[in-house]
């Protein structure tokens, strides 16, 4: 799973002929997208070398986001996983409040399994000891960050 930004893109890879589809989209807002034929991608790559250093660029950047996420998989467990993806997430999507960091989208516990490679039934007993620890609070499926040196005391 991946949450992609305004002005991100994704089927990059089909267009570069690696293969067909792999993955499916769905949006939490509305969006609009839009759509390039594999032909004229290819031409713009061509022609462009900005364009083409700029793809370059930041499929170099998922590359190593993907790395971090395959050694977080092999090496951290459950519990260390979610505090890493919880903080994370809380970087890239923060809503400051005045209980703490919120996480800007709404992430059900199926989510948070998806993102740390494990079931949601799991993800849901960590979810629960960190709300026991008042670390987090999980409120209509926002998570906010109420003790941010307490969760990266436990993954250390």
């Amino acid at each position: 799973m991946c949450y992609l930004e305004e002005n991100d893109f994704f089927g990059e890879l089909a267009l570069l002929g690696i293969g067909k589809r792999s993955a499916n989209a769905e949006t939490l807002t509305d969006s609009e997208l839009y759509l390039i034929e594999k032909n004229d991608f290819i031409r713009l790559l061509k022609n462009n070398s900005t364009v083409s250093y700029n793809l370059i660029h930041i499929l170099a950047k998922r590359l190593a986001q993907t790395d971090k996420e395959i050694e977080l998989l092999v090496f951290q467990d459950v519990f260390r996983r979610i505090i890493k993806i919880l903080l994370n997430l809380s970087k890239k999507y923060v809503k400051i409040t005045p209980a703490g960091r919120q996480i800007n989208m709404q992430l059900t516990s199926m989510d948070i399994a998806e993102l740390a490679g494990t079931v949601r039934e799991t993800a849901t007993r960590v979810i629960s000891k960190l709300k026991k620890l008042k670390c987090i609070d999980y409120t209509n499926k926002y998570i906010t960050i109420l003790d941010e040196d307490r969760l990266k005391f436990f993954i250390k």
